[in-house]
């Protein structure tokens, strides 16, 4: 970041923050100007957005109109960004939510769950019960997620991070625009998710069967659980990404 640019500073769930101009920077260390700062941010984790880059750090102090940002708490696992194909509804919510990301499904480790003890020689009853009790919670989310108007028949192709998704969308949308996004993570088992975005670009695409829009959104009002649920999703898909890569070579 450099002095006299803007930055835009965010908590975790999108609920507070302000806008500021970068004084100087120091190593890991920046000093940002602003009037309007959340005092109650100041020890807490948030993210600088300067154009479409987002850094986290940790607010060190904030007085006399300047918030002094520690960048080298950076986590870096909200910023991986994979393609993959999921079932995806959106729509415009008009105006900021006042509630929060929430679960519409039972929230499950993205690393799955293991079957192999089936031919375990420790206790293979207990093995056999967890493989049936997992396929039954499998079943329950399926239909929960019908209930919710999330089905596999109806998916879209999306770049996501814990910071933001990138999609292809029929509705033209304005930069500013709220949007609220119900998503299944494509996990076993599968994690259905509501949350909410703002706006930040879009492209228009002309297609032979109309216009489509290029829509990039910044997620807002994200809880730490669901953004954690989305960071462990997009480093298992990228490292099976690079598993299938070394494969195919």
């Amino acid at each position: 970041m450099k002095p006299d640019t803007m930055v835009r500073i965010r908590s975790g769930d999108g609920k507070a923050g302000c806008t500021g101009r970068v004084l100087r920077t120091n190593g890991n260390i920046c000093a940002v100007e602003s009037g309007d700062f959340p005092a109650e941010l100041i020890g807490k984790r948030v993210f600088i957005r300067q154009d479409d880059v987002s850094t986290g750090a940790l607010v060190r102090d904030y007085r006399d109109g300047e918030i002094l940002l520690d960048t080298s708490y950076d986590d870096t696992r909200s910023f991986f960004r994979v393609d993959d194909v999921m079932p995806l509804k959106i729509r415009k919510a008009g105006e900021s939510p006042k509630c929060s990301s929430r679960f519409l499904s039972p929230s499950f480790t993205t690393e799955g769950v293991d079957l192999k003890g089936l031919d375990s020689q420790e206790d293979p009853l207990t093995d056999l019960l967890k493989a049936i009790n997992s396929k039954l919670d499998f079943l329950i989310n399926t239909v929960m997620l019908k209930e919710e108007g999330l089905d596999y028949e109806y998916t879209k192709p999306v770049n996501i991070s814990a910071t933001g998704m990138r999609f292809k969308f029929r509705e033209e949308m304005k930069p500013g625009d709220i949007v609220e996004m119900k998503m299944v993570l494509p996990t076993y088992p599968p994690v259905a998710i509501l949350t909410y975005g703002e706006v930040v670009r879009t492209n228009k695409v002309p297609k032979d069967d109309g216009t489509i829009y290029e829509t990039a959104v910044r997620f807002t009002e994200m809880t730490e659980e669901v953004r954690e649920e989305i960071i462990q999703y997009t480093l298992k898909r990228q490292r099976d990404v690079i598993k299938g890569k070394k494969e195919e070579a």
